[in-house]
């Protein structure tokens, strides 16, 4: 009796010896961050970011409005090290958090509207998780300015 197997194949060229590896290309080789940043788009358009932050590295200090559903919420992986994470809310309510991922991978989701402030505690590592593609035009990263001056305005008596 014989068995027949069906499978799809997803690359248009099987190479020869079964299987490929591929290095990932750079987000931005002209800094120092984005030569530690690398980017996998796959053909339904989602994406993986992977991260390396190194210690004391601070990064992030941005929010996000929920414009790309990327970043509603937003979803990241820490595979390695420690980070320190301040959230800021537009009530002016302030949370410090260490996410420790030197014993397991730990998961982040950030949702719109809160200023997230990171600070590498060791060496670290985190993939990022989109659903569509990294847009330049259309990055919805905004800027701690930005959510000050948000802030304010949530918070200034009525008849001002």
């Amino acid at each position: 009796m014989s068995l027949k197997i069906k499978s799809k194949i997803h690359h248009k060229k099987i190479p020869r010896q079964g299987f490929s590896v591929q290095s990932l290309k750079q987000a931005n080789p002209k800094n120092s961050r984005g030569r530690r940043t690398w980017e996998y788009k796959m053909a339904k358009g989602q994406q993986l970011s992977f991260y390396q932050r190194l210690k004391g590295e601070k990064f992030g200090n941005h929010f996000h409005k929920g414009e790309d559903p990327s970043k509603n919420p937003e979803i990241i992986i820490f595979t390695s090290g420690i980070v320190q994470i301040k959230f800021t809310y537009l009530s002016g309510k302030e949370k410090n958090v260490i996410i420790d991922a030197t014993k397991a991978p730990q998961k982040l989701l950030l949702f719109p509207y809160v200023l997230h402030a990171n600070e590498a505690k060791t060496d670290c590592t985190y993939v990022e998780y989109r659903q569509t593609w990294f847009d330049k035009k259309r990055p919805d990263t905004f800027s701690e300015k930005e959510f000050l001056k948000m802030q304010s305005q949530k918070n200034r008596p009525r008849n001002q």
